[in-house]
């Protein structure tokens, strides 16, 4: 594709610069090819204009950055490019390089909850004779396959070019999680997106937001700048944030879906567990339902109804979705129900990582404990620091016995990372080693007890210095009760 149907409104103008033929485009210049584009775009611990030398050697004919650049000598037959927002005209490059999109795009964001509204929304589209496929932490799921991804939201790049073979394979319908990370970094900028939840805003990131505005900030970015104009929004009524997300859109004069309790449009009047499994009285757009859904805890209900306001802002009518709930399946580490105690204790692993998180999953399971709740659980490194011991506080408040231990230490002293939680939880016993913590924990088991494991959910590494080690809790537990069933 010639460089000219890429790019629009981006200095200088058009007929300034030498038009070449893109044969690709990368922000890695390990991974540029001849006739390829280099995206020169600053990182948190590097310039992207150090790597120009290494691109144009590979064979770059672009590179297109942020400003000029005087310290680095370019042939008549290198064109540069140059914008204010390179991150934003890579997307947009990006969505016209691959030109194709699946029919429908929607897109999730909030601090807890994304995974579970995606897999969920593809399960109703699904269940609902739909192509479909969900993109983000879990990975690229479709209905035979799951690809790895190496980041929730993938780089523009890679989400484009993901959508094109999407479409290709006729996908019609495709979720997104919207990480706050990637909405700051554009790369979800030019997808297609008619549809986007979100869910709620609690403490997380702030290490790389660095107060909750600017995180805030981030995630209406969603809604403010990417979600089509003819789109619908679907917020959650009952978080602390709906005002905030309402006003934008609003503002847009876009279609606004609610979600909670109370007045939404859709509501949940009332639920009562039974067991792992709830039945729940609904009120959705003046209509009365009855329903059963097979997953615990409150917050699993308002992720099903996230995932059914999606789904009717997809062409999914509304009784469809509502009856697609009963067949909805729990997702992988989210309160995934692992084994069970030779006594009879259950033993359950959830990706909470955020304070909120843990708090909603303990409060939950509470709920549904005879005897003691036990606690597994620790800290990543190299991220925000001020929630651990608020983490720890929380798992001693309600938790009966906990565990503190490492998480993915990454580049922090694991002992520093343990010792902040415990400021929070002086009670608890500190097992540095994840897995001796995990069997520990197995070993205390009494019956009508019951054991989470949290924060590492779905994941298979730990990540330890420049290590990244495998490793699965679910294997660790299921390989702790064969040895108990010898």
């Amino acid at each position: 594709m010639l460089l000219s149907e890429l790019v629009t409104n981006i200095s200088p103008p058009l007929n300034e610069f030498r038009d070449v033929e893109i044969k690709g485009l990368t922000a890695d210049s390990r991974n540029v090819q001849p006739g390829f584009l280099f995206a020169a775009l600053d990182g948190s611990c590097f310039r992207g204009r150090n790597f120009i030398p290494d691109a144009l050697r590979q064979g770059a004919v672009a590179i297109l950055l942020s400003d000029q650049i005087e310290d680095i000598n370019l042939s008549d037959s290198i064109t540069l490019i140059t914008d204010q927002n390179p991150r934003k005209s890579l997307a947009i490059m990006a969505a016209r390089f691959y030109q194709n999109q699946p029919q429908f795009i929607a897109a999730v964001t909030g601090t807890n909850g994304k995974s579970s509204v995606a897999d969920f929304t593809r399960q109703i589209w699904i269940n609902s004779n739909y192509k479909a496929a969900s993109i983000g932490t879990l990975g690229l799921i479709q209905t035979d396959q799951i690809r790895d991804l190496q980041h929730t939201t993938p780089d523009p790049i890679e989400l484009h070019k993901t959508l094109a073979e999407l479409s290709k394979q006729d996908t019609n319908r495709v979720i997104i999680e919207a990480s706050s990370h990637g909405l700051d970094q554009y790369r979800l900028d030019g997808a297609d997106i008619i549809a986007a939840a979100h869910l709620n805003i609690t403490h997380d990131h702030l290490d790389y937001h660095l107060d909750i505005s600017k995180y805030l900030d981030a995630k209406a970015g969603l809604f403010s700048r990417v979600l089509s104009k003819n789109g619908t929004a679907v917020l959650n009524a009952d978080d602390s944030a709906y005002d905030y997300f309402q006003k934008i859109c609003s503002k847009r004069a876009l279609r606004i879906i609610t979600y909670g309790s109370d007045e939404a449009d859709l509501s949940l009047k009332s639920s009562k567990a039974l067991g792992f499994s709830q039945e729940l009285k609904l009120r959705c757009f003046g209509s009365e339902y009855e329903v059963c859904i097979n997953l615990p805890g409150k917050f699993q209900i308002y992720n099903a109804l996230a995932s059914v306001a999606l789904a009717i802002s997809t062409g999914v009518s509304l009784e469809d979705a509502i009856y697609c709930l009963p067949k909805l399946e729990g997702v992988r580490g989210r309160l995934e129900l692992i084994d069970h105690h030779p006594n009879g204790a259950p033993i359950i692993i959830d990706y909470a990582h955020s304070p909120a998180a843990i708090n909603s999953t303990l409060l939950e399971l509470r709920k549904l404990t005879k005897g003691r709740l036990i606690l597994v659980f620790g800290c990543g490194g190299d991220r925000d620091k001020k929630k651990r011991s608020q983490m720890g506080s929380i798992a001693e408040s309600i938790a009966d016995i906990v565990f503190i231990t490492d998480d993915n230490p990454r580049n922090e002293n694991p002992a520093k990372i343990r010792k902040d939680i415990l400021s929070g939880c002086p009670g608890a016993f500190e097992v540095g080693d994840r897995k001796e913590a995990i069997k520990r924990a197995i070993s205390s088991l009494k019956s009508n007890d019951m054991l989470l494991v949290a924060g590492k959910g779905h994941e298979t590494t730990q990540i330890l210095d420049a290590n990244t080690l495998p490793f699965d809790d679910a294997l660790v537990i299921r390989s702790s009760m064969g040895e108990l069933k010898k």
